[in-house]
């Protein structure tokens, strides 16, 4: 059927006017799914989805560069800072028993305390006080000590 003319009066089966700024003129079909393509052109899939105008394959690229600038590098430099500031009494308590295992102050069995797992073990320690530190330490398997950290 050939259509010339004002194309206002029609409607499309939601009971709205076709028109230039209707789906049917932007080369979208009503009953198909875009493809969803960042700004960038690259494909976003459900892994790679972020916000809804980049993927995370954009976004890594662009904090990377971002960092490599004075003022990322300066930025990157006080967050560092920062967190070594608040993890210093951490810190201190993973290098005493570091350095005891080296020392042979403290032997490392790779065996976990929890579940009875050999293996690569961690130590977990429940609290971060630096005078009862080897009371307050058991060796934990990775997904025991996940799970002790993160309440699970």
């Amino acid at each position: 059927m050939y259509l010339s003319g004002n194309l206002s009066y029609l409607s499309n089966f939601r009971g709205e006017p076709i028109g230039f700024n209707n789906n049917l003129f932007n080369n979208q079909c009503l009953g198909m799914e875009k493809k969803l393509i960042c700004l960038r052109g690259h494909e976003r899939t459900p892994e790679n989805l972020d916000t809804k105008s980049t993927c995370k394959t954009c976004k890594y690229l662009a904090n990377t560069k971002y960092q490599n600038t004075v003022n990322g590098f300066k930025v990157k430099s006080e967050i560092n800072k920062r967190s070594r500031l608040k993890n210093k009494l951490h810190d201190k308590a993973r290098s005493l028993i570091s350095n005891s295992i080296k020392s042979d102050l403290l032997t490392k069995f790779n065996f976990c305390s929890i579940c009875g797992r050999e293996g690569k073990t961690e130590f977990h320690h429940f609290n971060y006080d630096l005078d009862k530190t080897f009371k307050n330490i058991i060796e934990v398997c990775k997904s025991c000590h996940t799970g002790i950290t993160h309440d699970v």
